[in-house]
């Protein structure tokens, strides 16, 4: 009866284990969907995200062994985000990584600014909230699959004398880093975008409203805790 016991101790926190990789991914995505949410002026968080964004596509393009920038590649990937012009890579008076990165940075913020004076303040930083939150909601589901798929098939990898928990928190640290890059670029690549179109008054009322049914989510997803709850309600918003 004890060895039974404590077998099952075992299996219990073994399972808790594995719970507290996904909790702790979820923490991190709440808190962020609750500073979107809550977020008054989103544009720091936006710029911080094509800061991060634009260095990340200089390093890929900057040779490990001589530090030199493939400028024309650079140009290519970084003008399906923002507006650059077609002379850019051979106007431009430097070749250090840093530097690219605080030109890009500096026409960034250029193109947010022409976007505020074409809409106003309190219209884009609601759709700099509407796009932050639908992005990271679509994501999250789709990692809420990925990661159901990866638990179920982990214990394949005892087979092979590996611990699957080990496993599994490998590959979920893994694929949580990219899920944070994919929720990174779809926003980058959508806010100076994605067009919006509202009367005064409608705006007033989608301000009011739309942080209502978003704590109203986490409050049910809170209640009900479970993952398939969560997909579900996801799914609808």
């Amino acid at each position: 009866q004890r060895k039974v016991e404590e077998n099952n101790f075992g299996i219990r926190k073994r399972l808790i284990e594995y719970d507290d990789v996904m909790n702790s991914q979820r923490e991190i995505i709440y808190a962020k969907r609750r500073k979107y949410l809550e977020g008054n002026e989103l544009r720091a968080e936006i710029e911080e995200m094509f800061s991060e964004e634009l260095s990340a596509i200089v390093a890929s393009q900057t040779d490990a062994r001589t530090g030199a920038v493939n400028l024309e590649e650079v140009q290519k990937i970084t003008a399906e985000l923002i507006p650059l012009d077609k002379e850019w890579a051979s106007k431009l008076d430097t070749k250090v990584p840093e530097l690219i990165t605080d030109d890009l940075m500096n026409k960034t913020k250029k193109a947010i600014d022409r976007r505020q004076t074409e809409v106003g303040n309190d219209l884009l930083n609601l759709l700099f909230k509407m796009v932050c939150l639908k992005t990271i909601d679509s994501a999250w589901l789709q990692h809420l699959e990925t990661m159901e798929h990866l638990r179920e098939g982990i214990g394949l990898r005892g087979y092979g004398q590996r611990d699957p928990l080990v496993e599994y928190k490998a590959e979920a640290y893994r694929l949580f880093n990219s899920l944070l890059a994919e929720i990174r670029f779809e926003v980058v690549n959508t806010v100076l975008k994605v067009n919006i179109q509202v009367q005064p008054e409608e705006l007033e009322n989608t301000k009011r409203k739309f942080p209502a049914l978003q704590l109203e989510f986490e409050q049910k997803l809170k209640e009900q805790g479970s993952v398939i709850f969560e997909k579900s309600l996801l799914v609808r918003l």
